[in-house]
């Protein structure tokens, strides 16, 4: 599992060949990572993810995307850039209300294929 990494790492096609080459065939890996974000860890923060842009990552590293998802909606991105903070899902009118034109994060089941 990495959650709310990949972001922060300069090379991430290298960090996933790594993790690939770590995980036996048929293994699995789990990523989430935001689509929007607000500044933050800089200078290490260095990239957002589109749901495409993260299974295209993950396949050129050699792994098969198993399932691929997103979450988001417009109060969050709203709250997000007004408070410049992360929304809580206390703060949010509808939190569970999924909009898949607002992404605000994405995520990502892929395997290593069996060999």
């Amino acid at each position: 599992m990495v959650s709310q990494t990949l972001e922060h790492l300069y090379d991430v096609p290298r960090a996933l060949r790594g993790l690939w080459g770590r995980l036996k065939p048929g293994g699995f890996l789990f990523t989430s990572c935001p689509a929007l974000s607000i500044p933050h860890m800089e200078p290490f923060h260095f990239t957002s993810f589109t749901p495409t842009g993260l299974a295209a990552a993950l396949e050129a590293s050699g792994f098969a995307v198993a399932e691929l998802g997103l979450w988001g909606n417009a109060d969050y991105a709203r709250r997000l850039f007004a408070t410049r903070a992360w929304p809580s899902f206390r703060d949010l009118d509808r939190p569970v209300e999924n909009d898949p034109m607002v992404p605000a994060g994405v995520w990502a089941l892929a395997m290593r294929p069996l060999e």
